[in-house]
């Protein structure tokens, strides 16, 4: 938008633009938070993922920042980009080296960067999406794949099928065949009035707002499963729906051939926003 910050220093963004070709910045992980009315939705789901997956791709680093400095950093970003009342904050977490190389002085990087969003995106999408399977971008389940990695090669291959196709979004699929999520959310679906997510041993990313559903559903005792997600069960359910921090929930119309309602997710999105 104008101005990043990089290590705690707020810099214009042609300045960085010099020096970015130097730093590491994909060999690292990504946090990708709301700012709406200077307030920071989900904070501590988003921290505690943050911190998570900068322990397990360097876990001998010093951590560079501190919770109340990214969030001072944050606000002062956004109020310098004049991003109010609504925008996209992106934290990158890097490293110089790989995790077997490391030692315990190291310490990493970060940057952050801040991007326009409309309120209506982040809102219940009164028309449901249409999305499509990406065929050909297989997201590998293995002991990282929940972590919001900057090498997340199959989701920017399926998000780039989804804008030629003209869909909303695509999903994915993982090595056994069964749908992960999708090239920027996690994937939902209800049959039978019962609420359903694939399991991050699928393969999908651990999302805070997957996180937090499943809270919600929790403490208001709605029935949620964790379960592989076959196409057949795909296109069997009665609604299927997409979550993630920035958008909330996104109910979808149709899958291909397939077509859904949305009674559960509009209940359930009234019941926990």
């Amino acid at each position: 938008m104008g101005f990043v910050i990089l290590n705690g220093i707020l810099l214009p963004e042609e300045k960085y633009r010099k020096v970015q070709g130097a730093l590491p910045i994909d060999n690292g992980v990504f946090e990708t938070l709301l700012v709406r009315d200077i307030t920071i939705p989900f904070a501590s789901y988003h921290w505690k993922r943050l911190w998570r997956s900068a322990y397990e791709i360097a876990p001998t680093h010093t951590l560079p920042f501190t919770v109340s400095g990214l969030e001072k950093d944050i606000h002062s970003l956004v109020e310098k980009n004049k991003g109010l009342p609504c925008c996209r904050v992106r934290i990158k977490y890097f490293t110089e080296s790989t995790p077997a190389a490391i030692s315990d002085s190291l310490i990493g990087s970060y940057l952050i960067e801040c991007f326009p969003v409309s309120i209506k995106d982040t809102l219940w999408n009164e028309k449901g999406w249409q999305v499509g399977i990406a065929s050909g971008c297989i997201k590998t389940a293995d002991k990282v794949s929940h972590i919001k990695d900057s090498q997340r090669t199959a989701c920017k291959a399926a998000a780039i099928i989804a804008a030629n196709r003209g869909w909303n979004d695509a999903l994915l699929l993982n090595q056994f065949g069964r749908v992960v999520e999708s090239s920027i959310a996690n994937i939902w679906w209800v049959k039978d009035n019962v609420l359903h997510t694939p399991p991050l041993s699928e393969g999908c990313v651990a999302g805070v707002m997957r996180q937090y559903l499943l809270d919600s559903c929790l403490q208001r005792s709605i029935p949620v499963r964790e379960q592989p997600l076959s196409l057949a069960e795909l296109y069997a359910a009665d609604e299927v729906f997409l979550s993630n921090a920035i958008r909330g929930i996104k109910w979808l119309s149709q899958i291909e051939q397939a077509r859904y309602t949305h009674t559960f997710s509009r209940t359930l999105y009234d019941a926990v926003f």
